[in-house]
């Protein structure tokens, strides 16, 4: 087949258990032949290409601040603080971060929970919770540093002022890209219009 001319096919969208609306678990959906389907046969998505949701930016900045609290434990490790933890802040902040990894890795190729989610939401969904993952994980980073560094300075009466900034931020970079009208909510009233 060219690229000129396309013919329309049923392709299955997904297999899975039998929907209480459909006899079989197969849902099928109309679909121009040449495309792609969005998911594989046993109902996980194709995985979703990081440079496609343009993240790769927020990548560059959270390995970038690891790096630098890297830097200031080596150094303030010098000191030989009677209080401070040495290298377990290192390895405490790199279980965060692993862990913050495996979600975003599921939440990339995990399954999908609404059939009736469109790509476009799908791909809005998977860039909002892994832009707030790699952001609460590049603040718990900062926010551990100004903490050893205000103990390292004996300015801890701070510790409260900037448990609340960090708390605010914190609550900030979760909710500033949620907004409502970005979902598409006509598939669902497409379906209760059928029903």
């Amino acid at each position: 087949m060219g690229y000129g001319k396309r013919s329309r096919v049923l392709l299955p969208l997904s297999v899975s258990a039998p929907h209480p609306r459909h006899q079989r678990g197969i849902h099928l959906v109309q679909r121009e032949e040449g495309d792609r389907p969005p998911f594989h046969a046993n109902g996980r998505t194709t995985p979703t290409p990081v440079d496609g949701l343009c993240l790769t930016s927020s990548f560059r900045a959270a390995a970038l601040v690891y790096v630098a609290f890297v830097l200031f434990i080596v150094y303030i490790d010098q000191f030989e603080f009677p209080w401070f933890g040495g290298y377990l802040n290192i390895v405490g902040i790199s279980v965060i971060h692993v862990f913050f990894g495996a979600l975003i890795a599921r939440l990339m190729h995990g399954q999908r929970k609404d059939p009736y989610q469109t790509h476009e939401d799908r791909d809005r969904q998977i860039e909002l919770g892994v832009k707030s993952l790699v952001w609460v994980g590049m603040a718990a980073t900062i926010f551990v540093s100004l903490e050893i560094g205000l103990h390292a300075l004996e300015m801890q009466s701070l510790s409260p002022t900037t448990t609340c900034l960090y708390l605010q931020l914190l609550a900030l970079v979760c909710f500033r890209e949620f907004r409502i009208q970005n979902v598409d909510f006509d598939v669902y009233r497409v379906e209760a219009a059928a029903g």
